[in-house]
């Protein structure tokens, strides 16, 4: 236990206790009769003996006389006052309105104060870990604001991004919600749940615009003329031809004046000629609709790891504006009473795997387009998004700023740590200062998604294998041992092919 001390305010208080308070544990301040409930921030311990130590020498004297000396030592903890208990108990947080008085008594909180704040009730609440500093108590968050808010995921590589991205796939799948995750490194191919629908992501160019398909066929960005040749070559006469590509590269030879000639019209035909070779089977003409690969009501993930970045960043924001349009068409029906046919009839949650490289803050991206127009109208129409980084100073602060829930693991980048900080309005600096010292699978949640922000251990998702590091000197030993064995088969079949030469044939005489 511990008595405030100092001058404490309403908001913050300085701790004196009797053992130290560890960081991210709550506690429980005596406050007029009610309880309010703070989590420390900071705890130091001090020893009066060796405060002021000159030296080696002089400290190594007195260190036996501090070992057994309980007076000696000074336990203080800064403490964030987050509201009464009573009322964050009832989903309404109030901050006291007068600070507590120096001498107030404050205790560690015990599961049964913490249990009804951190593991409320209710279909919409999951749970995704226990609290860091106290393993009895159960963390959930609420999917309906996940959803409706969006989420950003946000850690160093191999922390823990995907395990808590495989966890919220399980858990709202798990309640007939749909998941689209965009898989750009096969971070999921691996992942076990129920139902779960796997599959390459297809375009059909028909449905393309010019510039989505300029961006699809590998145009640079500043080929104004070879863009322009395009735009003018895919007329609806070509999206509707039996064979598209054929049509395309026809209508493309005859754009221009001595089109067979010009070196713009050559350098159009060869990148369509190219993107047939490499990409026919992504991108498909014949296939009639690509979000009929979508699986309504199920966990989809949507693999792009077969597309360059500009390609798969065309895919991204193809299916992201589909489902966004068809999303405005079925919520837009059912408020007018109307019955449409539509394919996603209840919200969606898409997942934007390395968020950096199609959300990044310094280019403009279709993408990035489409993700701030989710960020800013996806919550009226039932389209909830997910952006997952591990390199958050490259992301657009302007989307990123829309995330009204986080989940943060390690990061000790102060570049990144000052990006978190400016993007979240709940997580403040003393909560950042902790990311360094995280170890995998922990995290820090914050944002709307949770009742309070919270240090916590992020459940392990045993149906998801992939996303550990490749161990090279196993698979080394693997291929090592593969290539002798073959080495010593294929020696032991020229040994046998030889000795069936030395037998001698039917009706022949041994020598």
């Amino acid at each position: 236990m511990g008595y405030v001390t100092g001058e404490p305010d309403s908001s913050k208080t300085e701790v004196i206790t009797s053992e130290p308070f560890a960081v991210g544990e709550y506690v429980i301040v005596d406050h007029s009769g009610s309880r309010v409930l703070g989590m420390v921030e900071k705890s130091t311990i001090r020893s009066a003996t060796l405060s002021d130590v000159p030296n080696f020498e002089h400290a190594n004297e007195l260190v036996g006389i501090v070992r057994g000396n309980t007076r000696d030592k000074r336990h203080t903890a800064s403490v964030s006052l987050v509201g009464s208990l009573e009322a964050i108990r009832r989903g309404r947080p109030e901050m006291p309105a007068v600070p507590p008085l120096p001498g107030s008594e404050v205790r560690v909180a015990g599961a049964g104060d913490l249990r009804p704040v951190f593991a409320p009730d209710g279909a919409g609440w999951a749970r995704v870990g226990t609290l860091l500093r106290a393993r009895d108590v159960d963390v959930r968050v609420n999917l309906d604001k996940a959803v409706s808010r969006h989420v950003a995921i946000l850690a160093m590589t191999g922390m823990g991004k995907s395990n808590t991205v495989s966890l919220l796939t399980r858990e709202m799948a798990s309640r007939g919600g749909t998941v689209i995750i965009f898989d750009y490194h096969g971070e999921y191919s691996s992942l076990r749940i129920p139902g779960i629908n796997m599959l390459d992501a297809k375009i059909n160019p028909r449905r393309l615009g010019s510039e989505e398909l300029a961006e699809m066929l590998d145009f640079r960005a500043n080929a104004d003329k070879q863009r322009a040749v395009l735009s003018r070559a895919l007329t609806n006469d070509v999206r509707k031809a039996k064979d598209f590509w054929k049509a395309l590269i026809d209508s493309i030879r005859v754009s221009g004046d001595d089109a067979k000639k010009s070196p713009v019209i050559s350098r159009v035909v060869e990148k369509v000629e190219y993107a047939i070779k490499r990409m026919g089977d992504m991108l498909d003409p014949e296939i009639d609709d690509p979000m009929a690969l979508i699986k309504p009501g199920r966990a989809n993930v949507l693999g792009t790891s077969e597309f360059g970045e500009k390609q798969a960043n065309a895919a991204i924001a193809f299916y992201m504006r589909n489902v966004l349009e068809d999303r405005k068409e079925a919520t837009i029906a059912a408020r007018r009473g109307r019955h449409v046919d539509v394919r996603f009839e209840a919200p969606v949650f898409m997942v934007i795997e390395e968020a950096h490289v199609f959300i990044p803050k310094d280019r403009d991206t279709g993408a990035k387009d489409m993700a701030a127009k989710i960020a800013r109208e996806g919550r009226k129409f039932g389209v909830g998004m997910c952006i997952v980084s591990q390199r958050p100073r490259a992301l657009d602060l302007a989307v990123l700023s829309q995330m009204s829930s986080f989940a943060v693991m390690r990061m000790i980048q102060q570049d990144d740590q000052r990006q978190v900080e400016a993007a979240s309005e709940s997580a403040g600096k003393a909560l950042i200062m902790q990311l360094a010292s995280l170890n995998v699978g922990e995290a820090i949640l914050t944002g709307q998604w949770v009742p309070l922000n919270a240090m916590v251990s992020i459940d392990e998702v045993l149906e998801k294998e992939s996303g550990a590091d490749q161990s090279a000197t196993a698979d080394w030993k693997y291929v090592q041992k593969s290539k002798s064995v073959g080495v010593e088969k294929t020696g032991e079949m020229i040994q046998n092919d030889s000795l069936v030469a030395k037998e001698p044939k039917h009706g022949e005489v041994k020598k």
